[in-house]
């Protein structure tokens, strides 16, 4: 248990560090307001991230059947959420 907590723990705080130096980086709006939206952006989406495949290592009994449903699950929430979509493309009852 304590393991999970550490796990869940550290994952945004040593992220954080990446995202400080990339936001001024790639140019995003440079505002104190947009940079937390941001950075409550990732870090949910990192918690978020982890509470599956931790779900799924439990759910599975064999651990490759668990990282291959977790790579094909992560690659899924990629491709629609918007983030791999040409949204120019794509007709208008889709968007």
């Amino acid at each position: 248990m304590a393991t999970i907590l550490l796990l869940i723990q550290g994952r945004p705080s040593s992220s954080s560090i990446v995202y400080r130096i990339v936001y001024g980086l790639i140019g995003l709006v440079p505002t104190v307001p947009s940079f937390w939206k941001f950075m409550l952006t990732l870090v949910l989406f990192n918690l978020t991230t982890v509470s599956v495949v931790l779900w799924l290592s439990i759910a599975f009994e064999s651990t490759s059947l668990a990282s291959l449903v977790g790579t094909l699950f992560m690659l899924y929430n990629l491709l629609f959420t918007g983030l791999l979509i040409n949204r120019d493309t794509v007709i208008k009852p889709l968007q």
